[in-house]
């Protein structure tokens, strides 16, 4: 799966527009997102931040740290290997 998939599929899951969806993560630190960020992550002309995705699965337990790692999986996917193998 690709970025802009992971991100249309958890914000249409959450049934929220780009503006909610960026609403709902703009308080984490580095994270002045608008309507447009959503909209350049979703058409794959932008990804997320690695510092904003990590950011991410540390705050929240629901469907942002399982976004953020589903992108992480795919930005690199070596960490995301490693983590595995740890846990």
């Amino acid at each position: 799966m690709t970025i802009p998939e992971i991100i249309k599929k958890y914000r249409e899951q959450q049934g929220l527009s780009q503006q909610a969806f960026a609403d709902a993560l703009v308080h984490i630190p580095g994270g002045d997102l608008t309507k447009q960020s959503v909209s350049y992550w979703e058409n794959g002309t932008q990804n997320p931040g690695y510092y904003f995705l990590l950011v991410i699965t540390l705050l929240y337990d629901d469907w942002r740290r399982d976004m953020a790692l589903e992108c992480l999986a795919v930005l690199k996917p070596e960490l995301y290997a490693q983590e595995t193998l740890d846990a």
